[in-house]
């Protein structure tokens, strides 16, 4: 009910994540302090988008990575010079890597080391 409808995208999902949390905060009365953002594998992506947004007051990442195109280079090795050529074949990044110097909250992490994808 929140969520604008129309083609999933980093943008649109990481704006449906903080609608939702902005609803909790305002409309609902959940004290921030309270807000524990979770995310698994790609959902990871999100949790880390809304603490850089300052929606969170700690954070669980479960099997996080580091960004779209590395998944996609690690998976895909034969990707990695199309992709330095046309960086814009990814279009959606999902930087985690990037974004997690400007984070500042208490965050766990927890990978394992048999996981097939990340």
């Amino acid at each position: 009910g929140l969520a604008r409808p129309g083609s999933p995208s980093e943008a649109s999902i990481s704006e449906a994540a903080e609608t939702l949390l902005r609803h909790l905060i305002r409309d609902r009365g959940v004290d921030p302090s309270r807000i524990v953002l979770f995310g698994q594998s790609i959902g990871c992506a999100v949790a880390v988008e809304m603490a850089k947004r300052g929606l969170g007051s700690r954070m669980v990442l479960l099997a996080p990575f580091t960004s779209m195109p590395d998944m996609a280079t690690g998976l895909y090795p034969f990707l990695r010079p199309a992709l330095k050529l046309v960086p814009w074949m990814v279009l959606d990044r999902f930087d985690n890597k990037a974004k997690a110097p400007s984070l500042n909250l208490p965050t766990m992490v927890v990978h394992g080391m048999e996981d097939e994808i990340v």
